[in-house]
């Protein structure tokens, strides 16, 4: 895929130098036909490389990059409390859902304000 980095898997020569298609200088790559996924990856991504998973720094792990849940607590006209994160649970890698991003003292009490976001992974 070019990005320097082969997959063991896909050993079909033993050379001493890079020749035509055969150009990684590592073995160590986990899928080895998106570029953005090699060890030395360290963007989080929203879609998988192409075969479901968003290991893409190639450590066996699905990092999320938003990992906590938020929530709004108060009473009528006061907002006491607000953590930002997920509103109920966080989502799994790929997934959209609504995010806590602050909250609003009403009348009826503290509500979240939210916006959709989507899960990103590394």
């Amino acid at each position: 895929d070019g990005d320097g980095y082969g997959d063991d898997d896909d050993a079909g020569r033993c050379l001493c130098s890079y020749d035509g298609y055969y150009t990684a200088a590592s073995n160590t790559d986990c899928y080895d036909y998106n570029a953005l996924a090699s060890p030395a990856a360290s963007t989080y991504y929203s879609t998988s490389r192409g075969d479901g998973n968003y290991d893409y720094n190639c450590n066996g792990v699905q990092t999320k990059y938003w990992e906590s849940v938020g929530r709004c607590s108060g009473a009528v006209w006061v907002c006491l409390t607000s953590e930002n994160g997920w509103s109920g649970s966080v989502r799994s890698c790929g997934s959209a859902g609504n995010y806590v991003t602050g909250c609003d003292a009403g009348f009826l009490g503290c509500e979240e304000e939210t916006s959709s976001y989507t899960q990103k992974c590394l």
